[in-house]
């Protein structure tokens, strides 16, 4: 396991310069809460703007209705500490991810675990704050400048390359088939 995170250091602090990681904390009974709260979180997040919204809208989902429902999802996070507009934007993103992943697999179980797994990947074992909220982790995160590369007090989520992922893995999951919306 220590292989894993030396990797993860080095990649990041010695390629790119983006964190500096200064203590491995151990893990404990703490961080598998955290887990469990943060799976349960998720799972209550995708209840309101996955589920609900799209069992509404039934077989008339457009993009449209993806992108409103997502913005919906941003302004929910709108009141999280450090809130920048990256991080909005990127939520934002993050929600239209979110959305073509139930609208492709038609399961709140699989929606539910991927932002969990991110949340607790990047809080948890990475050290970085979830969406501004700062969490019991393994590493110590710390971003160097410039902030929206590294991602700044509201986490890794208000970084440039947490952007380009989201976008790039939307454009993916849009090109696999079947579709479940219309384009209007």
């Amino acid at each position: 396991m220590d292989y894993l995170f030396d990797t993860f250091y080095h990649i990041f602090s010695y390629h790119f310069k983006l964190i500096k990681v200064y203590d491995y904390n151990n893990w404990d009974f703490e961080i598998i809460i955290y887990f469990i709260l943060i799976f349960f979180s998720a799972f209550l997040e995708e209840i309101l703007f996955r589920f609900i919204p799209y069992k509404i809208l039934v077989n008339d989902i457009t993009i449209k209705d993806v992108t409103v429902v997502s913005l919906f999802f941003s302004l929910f996070h709108l009141f999280n500490p450090n809130i920048n507009i990256i991080g909005l934007v990127n939520v934002a993103i993050a929600g239209v991810f979110f959305s073509l992943i139930y609208l492709k697999s038609n399961s709140i179980l699989v929606t539910s675990f991927i932002p969990a797994f991110w949340n607790f990947s990047i809080g948890c074992l990475l050290g970085s704050n979830i969406s501004g909220i700062k969490v019991i982790s393994i590493l110590e995160y710390v971003p160097k400048k410039p902030f929206s590369l590294s991602g700044g007090d509201f986490g890794f989520e208000e970084s440039l390359i947490t952007s380009l992922f989201f976008l790039i893995s939307c454009v993916f999951l849009y090109r696999l088939k079947p579709n479940k919306f219309k384009k209007k």
